[in-house]
C-alpha cells in the first residue's frame, strides 16, 4: 500500500502526481507499507494504462531495479 495525499507542499522523486475524482493528489512512494487485505476498506482504481506505465517506472527506480 502507498500513501496518498493531496498536499502540493513538497514534489520529491518519489512523489508520483495523480487526479482522483477531478481532485489532484500524490502517491507517496516513499512510504511503502505492506497490509493484510482484510484491511482494505477503500480501493483507489486507475485504468489509465499510460499513468499506470509512469507509476511502474517509478517503482522500479524506487526500488532500484532500472
Amino acid at each position: 500500500m502507498a500513501g496518498l495525499s493531496q498536499s502540493q507542499k513538497s514534489n520529491i522523486w518519489t512523489h508520483f502526481g495523480i487526479t482522483i475524482n477531478k481532485k489532484d493528489g500524490k502517491i507517496m512512494l516513499d512510504q511503502l507499507r505492506s497490509i493484510d487485505k482484510s484491511r482494505l476498506k477503500d480501493r483507489i482504481e486507475m485504468n489509465d494504462a499510460k499513468t499506470l506505465g509512469k507509476l511502474e517506472d517509478d517503482l522500479k527506480i524506487t526500488f532500484d531495479l532500472i
